[in-house]
Parts: C-alpha cells; sequence; structure tokens
C-alpha cells in the first residue's frame, strides 16, 4: 500500500536492566544542577524515590521534591505543583513512576515555559514553547507516557480527561529499566500490560496507521501477549518482565504516531466521572471493544492473532483472536465495571455523549451509534 504518513521519535530512550544507575550522568549530560523530582507515595514507600533521590544527591545535584502524585492527575494537581515551586529554578524535571507521575511531570513542565492554565492546552499542537529536559523513569509496563508526546490531564471543572499532545509535549529522554517492575502488585501488572497490549491493536487497526507503526505494533503484541501472564504469575521473572516493558515500549512507539480507539475512547470517561484508573479502565473495555471491531475488519485481527502466536494466518479467525483475548483477561482475573462501583445506573446520556466527543474514536475503524455504545457499557 502506497501511503503519506508522518512518524518521528520524540526522545532519547536508555533502555535494559540496571540502566536507573545511570540517571546522574544523564542528567549531567544536559548540564544540570537543579533537579525537580516527581513522584508518587507508594514508590516512597517501597523505597524507590529515596533510592533515586539519593543517587542525585550522591552525584552533587540539588533536588527538589514532589512525591504526592495521585493516580490520574488533575488540574488541581500541577496547580498546587506550581504553587509550591514557585520562585524556584530548576535546569531539569525527572519522573519516577507510571503513567499518572510522568503526566505530573509534562503538565509542570508545560507550565513552567507557557501561559496558564493547563485546560487551554487540550488538543493537537496547542502547546507553543518547549519546556526544559525531562527525564522520565517509568516503574509500569503499560502506559508507554514516557515514550509518547502525549499529556492526559484531568479538566475537574469540565469531568473531562484532557489529551494534550504534539511537539512540546513528550520527555527529552526515557529511562527504561524493567527490574523497576519487579515488585509491581498482580493487579497492576495486569491492568497496565492490558493497556499497553490496547495500544498496540487500536494503533494497528487505526485507519491512519502506517507500515512503521504496524511494524511496532506487531512486535509489542508479540512480546505482551506472550510474557504478560507469566509476569502476573511470577512478578520477579526476569526475562518475562524484561519483554514485558520491551512490549510496552514498542506499544508506545506504535501509537504515538497514529491513535488509539473505542477502548480508551470508553476508558477515559469512566475514568474522568468514575475514577477508575486509566489502566483499569483499558483492561476492562478491551475484549468487549475488540469483539466491536472485528466485526468490521475480520482480516486485521487475523494478521494480530497470527502476531501474537496464536497460529498461523491460514487457521485463524478474528472471532478465535477475540476468544483468546478473553481468555487472556479471564486468565490475568480482570474484574467486570460493577467491581469498581460502575453499575448500570451510571451508563448515562451525559457517559455516553462524552464517549461520542473523544478523539481516539476518530481512527476507529467503526464509528460506533449511542445505541452501540450502550449495549458495550452493559456488558463491561
Amino acid at each position: 500500500m502506497i501511503m503519506v504518513f508522518d512518524w518521528g521519535v520524540t526522545n532519547a530512550i536508555h533502555f535494559g536492566n540496571g540502566v536507573l544507575k545511570d540517571l546522574p550522568e544523564i542528567i549531567k549530560a544536559y548540564h544540570a544542577k537543579d533537579v525537580l523530582f516527581i513522584t508518587d507515595p507508594g514508590l516512597m514507600k517501597i523505597g524507590y524515590g529515596e533510592r533515586a533521590m539519593q543517587m542525585l544527591e550522591h552525584a552533587g545535584l540539588r533536588c527538589y521534591a514532589f512525591t504526592e502524585v495521585q493516580p490520574d492527575p488533575t488540574d488541581t494537581v500541577i496547580d498546587e505543583i506550581l504553587r509550591r515551586t514557585e520562585g524556584r529554578k530548576f535546569d531539569v524535571i525527572v519522573a519516577l513512576g507510571g503513567g499518572s507521575s510522568i503526566d505530573t511531570a509534562k503538565a509542570v513542565n508545560i507550565m513552567l515555559h507557557n501561559p496558564r492554565p493547563i485546560t487551554q492546552y487540550d488538543g493537537f499542537n496547542t502547546v507553543p514553547n518547549h519546556g526544559m529536559p525531562l527525564i522520565c523513569i517509568p516503574t509500569t509496563a503499560g502506559t508507554g507516557s514516557e515514550s509518547t508526546p502525549v499529556c492526559v490531564i484531568k479538566d475537574t471543572a469540565k469531568k473531562k480527561k484532557m489529551v494534550i499532545l504534539g511537539m512540546n509535549v513528550g520527555a527529552t529522554h526515557a529511562i527504561i529499566d524493567p527490574e523497576l517492575t519487579y515488585g509491581l502488585p498482580s493487579r497492576i501488572t495486569a491492568a497496565t500490560g492490558m493497556d499497553a497490549l490496547a495500544h498496540c491493536m487500536e494503533s494497528y487497526i487505526a485507519t491512519n496507521t502506517n507500515v512503521i507503526s504496524r511494524q511496532n505494533s506487531i512486535k509489542g503484541m508479540n512480546l505482551i501477549y506472550n510474557n504478560l501472564l507469566t509476569c502476573y504469575r511470577d512478578p520477579k521473572n526476569a526475562e518475562a518482565r524484561y519483554n514485558q516493558m520491551l512490549g510496552s515500549t514498542f506499544a508506545a512507539l506504535s501509537f504515538g504516531s497514529t491513535n488509539l480507539g473505542l477502548c480508551h475512547a470508553i476508558a477515559m470517561p469512566l475514568g474522568a466521572f468514575y475514577g477508575i484508573s486509566h489502566g483499569d479502565g483499558n483492561a476492562v473495555c478491551l475484549p468487549e471493544t475488540m469483539a466491536y471491531n472485528a466485526k468490521v475488519v475480520a482480516g486485521q485481527f487475523v494478521e494480530m492473532g497470527a502476531a501474537m502466536g496464536m497460529g498461523e494466518a491460514k487457521d485463524l479467525t478474528a472471532d478465535k483472536v477475540i476468544e483468546n483475548l478473553y481468555k487472556l483477561a479471564a486468565d490475568l482475573e480482570i474484574p467486570k465495571l460493577a467491581a469498581y462501583g460502575i453499575g448500570k445506573d451510571k451508563f448515562t446520556d451525559e457517559l455516553i455523549d462524552a464517549i461520542l466527543m473523544e478523539g481516539a474514536l476518530t481512527t476507529n475503524p467503526k464509528q460506533p451509534t449511542s445505541e452501540d455504545l450502550m449495549v458495550i457499557l452493559n456488558s463491561l
């Protein structure tokens, strides 16, 4: 197929077991002395945050830490960080954590170099000025935020998750150390892994997919599908954790230049309205939304099934691929929405309208109706 497309790598990637130790030298390469360090309470509790800060201090770097990142960051949290750091000067920002910590750091970086408030930047290429060097260190193998030009922040007034994306949004450098995922709870391993798998699959079937993104999708989904369950059942399996983190990285490189689809379009409003985490929302939604899309792009599902090692393409059907996807979710013990307190009474017209307004839907293979969405929601 002859096509015109855009694809770009937004940041340097330093990948491998134990590479966290290289953080001070990477910071010094930016001639930095003053560091804004952003992480969450959980990582402080298990010692990862303290370990990283000690590395910075032992290297002679001055470090100011914000360690109170909460899941699915809001515009009000960004404002609080800006208030606490008012008058301070930083040379570099370091984010340690999952997508919430990394997106928080991206938003703070935007706000330190652009007019406020953050809510005006929802959309594509809306951020006029590039920020300071931003180094992101993921501790989950899921969102891929460390390698995408995307930042998701909740607009509390509108009850909407803003998607800020473009040239001046992403990290400068990603330090991706699979060993940092060894201590992940099994539930978070499952949810973030399914999120990464959703990135691969939705990017592959997106209407604006391209030859480079598809290669990243294929590699990513193969690694994730064949290693996620092992990570869930055997958390310290070094080979599986390495492969899962590598798969998440390929996933980020796949959707970073395309778009996502129905799964994310439903998960985002569920998070904005009812507080379900990003990973959990996508994990719950993935099999059912893929079943919906398989009806219109069955051939692409056969290709994905073959890429994941479900069998040879000639022996596969889209239905078989979906069956295997449901089985993976069951083996990972992915719960239903009701387990999060989201019953059928929550499926309001306001929620349906919010889903229909999601940008991720614009490249989904099939545009759902309100009726379609209600059927899907009632199945989750």
